[in-house]
This record gives C-alpha cells, sequence and structure tokens, in this order.
C-alpha cells in the first residue's frame, strides 16, 4: 500500500512537472512572431496579385470595409506612404549608383521626381486595389463606400475602377 501511494505521489509530480511551462530566466525574452501582414496589406501591396489573395480579403466582409473605405478615398495611411517613400529612396540610390558605374545609363529623373512619380502610382494602385477589394465583399457597406467615392473628384483610372467593382 505505501508503495502504490508513493508511486501515485510520484506520477503527480511528474505529470505536474511535464505540463508546466518550463522557467524562463528573467534575461531571456519570448522571440516575437514573425510580421504576417494581414490579408488586406497583402492585396493592396501585392505584386503579381491573385484571386486568392482577393478572395482571403473579400472573406472578412464588414469587418475590413472601414479600412478598404479608408483607403479608397485617401490613400494608403501615413505609416505605409512613410515606408513605400523610404524604399523608393532607396531604389534611386541604387540607380544612381549603377549609373556611376554605367554613365550610359544614367537616371533621367530627380530624386525628388523619381519618388513623387513611382509615389503616385503606388497611392493610386492602392485606391484601385481598396475598389476592387470593395466590390467583392458584396455588402451594403462595401457598396456604400464605392458609392461615396463616386460622389468625389477621382483620377479617371480610379473612377473606372470604382464603377466596375459596382458592377460586379
Amino acid at each position: 500500500m505505501l508503495f502504490t501511494s508513493r508511486l501515485a505521489v510520484a506520477s503527480i509530480l511528474i505529470i505536474a512537472a511535464c505540463s508546466r511551462a518550463p522557467a524562463r530566466p528573467a534575461s531571456q525574452t519570448a522571440t516575437p512572431a514573425p510580421f504576417q501582414p494581414s490579408p488586406v496589406i497583402s492585396w493592396l501591396d501585392c505584386v503579381e496579385c491573385t484571386d486568392a489573395e482577393l478572395r482571403a480579403v473579400a472573406v472578412l466582409g464588414d469587418r475590413v470595409v472601414p479600412d478598404l473605405r479608408e483607403v479608397l478615398l485617401r490613400g494608403p495611411s501615413k505609416e505605409r506612404l512613410d515606408r513605400e517613400t523610404s524604399y523608393l529612396q532607396q531604389q534611386y540610390a541604387r540607380l544612381k549608383e549603377y549609373e556611376r558605374l554605367h554613365p550610359d545609363r544614367a537616371v533621367a529623373r530627380s530624386r525628388e521626381d523619381y519618388v513623387q512619380f513611382y509615389l503616385q502610382n503606388y497611392i493610386l494602385l492602392n485606391r484601385s486595389r481598396a475598389a476592387r477589394a470593395l466590390g467583392a465583399i458584396k455588402t451594403s457597406s462595401s457598396r456604400a463606400a464605392l458609392e461615396e467615392a463616386l460622389t468625389q473628384h477621382l483620377p479617371p483610372e480610379l473612377q473606372r475602377e470604382v464603377t466596375r467593382a459596382l458592377s460586379q
């Protein structure tokens, strides 16, 4: 009897010890999970966009309509614009370095012109993709966001994309 009770106590202690997370020294911090962009950001920033990326946004439905509406009406957030501006400045520096090594391949634009040109393309592309996503969501709130966009002065390309999204 004494052996079985000791065995039972030992079993309980082993189970309890195994079920607890190992202690972590105070100096050791948890490894953060790698950054995973949301399906919305993945869709807005995709290079070779797929229908699967659009469907991943569409299934989120009305939860993402406010964010997509904001991008459609006003463009990407300041944080995303700052990140894109930094990227474009780095790209320009790489082009200028290439130009230094290959004088026959001169960069035709100034840094400011280059950044502004491609930043405006980025903004228009994000706004167009927001319109497409709102059209794919197909709810009354997504439709309202698209209709609201038509009341604003939009670039012709964006106007066409909004109209196309409403007709889906």
